[in-house]
């Protein structure tokens, strides 16, 4: 999931409830004051564009819900950063998970052939961090290969 915003789920839901279509939403919106439009809203309801907090302010007043009722229920006694890796999973912002230490256990979201070679192997950083998304994969890293197609004469 690589997700953006928070919002995009529950406002897909209150939408539904409401039997409204994302082209009538985004109608009411832009009589708000947002100038969106109907393929903007897909991108939030599915989660792929970033939502700035002024805009949960339309989205609430058209919605006719408070703002809280269009952000997930967060469990506080959890981890904050577990939680939210289940909301959102992006990059840019900081929120990944995180790797594991050398000689740790390999966390859960590793395929079971990737956390056997990170515990045979030790994890080394790459020595130039600028390229840092260039790593050299170690050796035995599981890698899609494409065979070239055989042409019989």
């Amino acid at each position: 999931m690589n997700a953006l915003n928070l919002v995009g789920r529950q406002v897909g839901r209150l939408r539904y409830q409401r039997e409204l279509t994302q082209e009538e939403l985004a109608d009411e919106l832009q009589r708000a004051g947002w100038l969106i439009t109907r393929s903007g809203l897909s991108k939030i309801e599915g989660g792929s564009v970033y939502v700035p907090d002024f805009r949960l302010f339309y989205l609430a007043h058209v919605l006719d819900v408070e703002v809280p009722a269009l952000l997930p229920r967060i469990d506080l006694s959890q981890p904050i950063h577990e939680t939210m890796l289940r909301f959102i999973r992006n990059e840019k912002r900081g929120l990944v998970p995180e790797r594991p230490a050398l000689g740790s256990l390999a966390p859960g979201w590793l395929l079971p052939r990737q956390k056997e070679l990170l515990t045979e192997q030790a994890w080394t950083p790459h020595p130039n961090p600028q390229n840092r998304h260039r790593r050299p994969r170690p050796s035995g890293w599981l890698t899609p290969c494409r065979k070239r197609p055989t042409f019989s004469a």
